[in-house]
C-alpha cells in the first residue's frame, strides 16, 4: 500500500494544470504558443486571466488533496503520520520533476503550500505571512519564497514538534530551495530582479497572476526594477528588426545559451529569452509591447 500511495502522490503532483484548465475551458494548448510552456504565465498569453488564475489554486490543491486523502487512507494506523508526509513530498516532487512533461516543471511553492496547508493549517498560515512581509520590505518574491522555505521547517517544530510532519517539511522545504539556486546565486550578485512599489493597478488579477507566476518559477523576475525587460537588447537586435532578423537572433541565443559553461557569463536566462521571442516574433504582441514600453534615458539617446 505504501508503495502504491506514493506513487499516486507523485503522479498526482505530476498533473499539469495548465494544460488541463486549457482543454477544459476550450483554450489552445499552452505548449503550441508563447514560450510553449504549460504554465500560467503562459495561459496568460491566451488572454483568459482566469485560466491563468485556475492554473496556480490547481498547482496548490493538488498538494493539498493529496495530503488530506493521505490522512483519510491512513486513519488509525501506525505510521499513519510517515506515510502522509512522504505522500506530501512525492507530490511537490512531482511538480518539480513530472513524468508528464520530461521532468521539467516548477520550483513547487504553490504545491509544498498546499502540502502544507493539508499538514496543519496554520503552518500555511505563517508560510504566507512570512512571504508577504519580506515582500512588503524587500518587493523581491523569490527572496520571499527562500525565506518563507527556510522558515517553515522551524515553524513545523514549533507547530509539531520533532514528528514526521517536521521531516516531511524538511525534505519539501531542501527540494523548493534547491530550485530557487539560481535565485540565491542572484541574489548574492546583486542582479535579482525586484518588484516596483507602484500605484493601485486597475488590472489587479493580472499583477496576482504575474507575481505568484515569479515565485511559483513559471517566469523570471524582470532585471530592470519594476521596468518591463528590454526585449531588443535581449535578442540583440535594433527595434527596427524584421521578423527573419529576430528569428536569426533567437537562434544565435538559444545556442550560445546551451553553450554556456561559465555561470558568470549567463546574461540572460532561457526563460527571459523565449518570453522575448514569444513577444517579438508576433507582430501584435510587439506593436502592443512597442506603445507600452517606456524607455530609460539611455535608450532615448540612442
Amino acid at each position: 500500500m505504501l508503495y502504491s500511495m506514493l506513487i499516486i502522490a507523485y503522479l498526482l503532483g505530476s498533473l499539469s494544470f495548465a494544460i488541463i484548465v486549457s482543454k477544459f475551458m476550450k483554450l489552445e494548448d499552452p505548449r503550441s504558443y508563447g514560450s510553449q510552456n504549460a504554465g500560467a504565465t503562459n495561459v496568460m498569453r491566451s488572454g483568459n486571466k482566469k485560466a491563468a488564475i485556475f492554473t496556480l489554486l490547481g498547482d496548490l490543491i493538488k498538494g493539498l488533496l493529496v495530503v488530506l486523502i493521505a490522512r483519510f487512507i491512513t486513519r488509525g494506523i501506525d505510521g499513519g503520520d510517515a506515510i502522509v508526509g512522504l505522500c506530501g513530498v512525492m507530490a511537490v516532487i512531482g511538480h518539480i520533476y513530472p513524468i508528464f512533461f520530461k521532468f521539467k516543471g516548477g520550483k513547487g511553492v504553490a504545491t509544498a503550500i498546499g502540502v502544507m496547508l493539508g499538514l496543519n493549517p496554520y503552518l500555511a498560515l505563517l508560510l504566507v505571512v512570512t512571504w508577504i512581509i519580506v515582500f512588503k520590505l524587500s518587493r523581491v518574491s523569490s527572496l520571499s519564497a527562500i525565506i518563507a522555505t527556510l522558515m517553515s521547517p522551524l515553524y513545523a517544530y514549533i507547530l509539531m514538534g520533532n514528528s514526521s510532519y517536521f521531516g516531511a517539511t524538511t525534505i519539501v522545504a531542501f527540494f523548493v530551495v534547491y530550485k530557487h539556486k539560481d535565485n540565491i546565486i542572484r541574489l548574492i550578485k546583486g542582479t535579482e530582479g525586484s518588484f516596483k512599489q507602484k500605484k493601485e493597478s486597475d488590472d489587479t488579477l493580472e499583477d496576482v497572476v504575474h507575481i505568484a507566476a515569479v515565485t511559483e518559477g513559471i517566469i523570471e523576475e524582470d532585471i530592470d526594477e519594476g521596468i518591463r525587460l528590454d526585449y531588443y537588447k535581449i535578442l540583440g537586435v535594433s527595434k527596427s528588426a524584421n521578423e527573419d532578423e529576430i528569428a536569426i537572433a533567437y537562434h544565435n541565443q538559444i545556442t550560445k545559451k546551451i553553450n554556456e559553461d561559465s555561470i558568470d557569463e549567463v546574461v540572460y536566462t532561457s526563460t527571459q529569452i523565449e518570453e522575448a521571442y514569444a513577444i517579438l516574433s508576433d507582430p501584435q504582441k510587439r506593436k502592443s509591447y512597442d506603445e507600452s514600453r517606456v524607455y530609460s534615458s539611455e535608450e532615448v539617446g540612442d
